[in-house]
């Protein structure tokens, strides 16, 4: 598996199981971790929209796709994904903090501290 260094073998899982249940959010979300680990934005891209249309609000595949935005430098999706979540969690909060920061805004710097 991928986290012991064998990211080919994890693909070759995911894809068997993926053959079985192809609208498996966790599968899919397991997908886009590992094709951003080996930088494959497109694929895991791909891989995160698939989890968040097979389960839009769940919040799992709301931050995978959020984390693949962020990698991709899409800080505008990034945003909008982050509104989606639970409005009254610190989730969200912090979650559109780090996206400013990560957009380069120090604004929010002290709030974050």
């Amino acid at each position: 598996m991928a986290s012991n260094g064998d990211p080919q073998g994890a693909r070759e899982v995911l894809q068997r199981v993926l053959a079985i249940t192809p609208d498996e959010p966790s599968l899919l979300r397991s997908v886009a971790v590992l094709e951003m680990v080996e930088r494959n934005y497109l694929a895991a891209l791909r891989a995160a929209r698939k989890a968040l249309a097979a389960d839009p609000q769940g919040p799992a595949n709301i931050h995978a796709m959020l984390d693949v935005e962020l990698q991709i430098e899409d800080f505008d999706a990034a945003s909008e994904l982050a509104r989606r979540l639970p409005e009254d969690t610190r989730d969200r909060q912090t979650t559109l903090q780090w996206i400013e920061f990560r957009r380069g805004s120090l604004e929010m710097l002290p709030q974050m501290a």
